[in-house]
């Protein structure tokens, strides 16, 4: 069983713990690309004469939000892997705005949905 001191850190972080919040920001990219493009295809098709159209629009800004978030932490974490990058808060940060922002996405759809079905 190996001990933390012999995995290879960055800052404090080991190389496997970074490369896993890559993939995390790489999944949710995926999925609020997914959710976007699911979104604007069937908004027509779903809803006939929609009410709160605004909600739509909330729902939209919320996934491209936390898609740039999941970019710049994919940024981020990359520029650290790289030795390039200090140790920051921003990858904190771009997670809690990244998950936010889709969680608030999901629920004003579901209000949206629920209104209007």
């Amino acid at each position: 069983m190996s001990d933390k001191s012999d995995l290879p850190s960055i800052h404090g972080f080991t190389v496997e713990g970074l490369k896993s919040y890559f993939e995390f920001f790489k999944h949710m990219t995926t999925m609020n690309t997914g959710s976007i493009l699911l979104l604007v295809a069937f908004m027509d098709k779903l809803f006939r004469n929609p009410q709160w159209k605004f909600l739509v629009g909330i729902c939209i800004s919320s996934f491209i939000l936390s898609l740039i978030a999941c970019l710049s932490g994919m940024w981020f974490v990359s520029t650290m892997i790289a030795g390039q990058g200090s140790k920051t808060n921003v990858s904190f940060v771009s997670w809690l705005v990244a998950v936010g922002a889709f969680l608030a996405g999901i629920i004003v759809l579901a209000v949206f949905s629920l209104r209007n079905l």
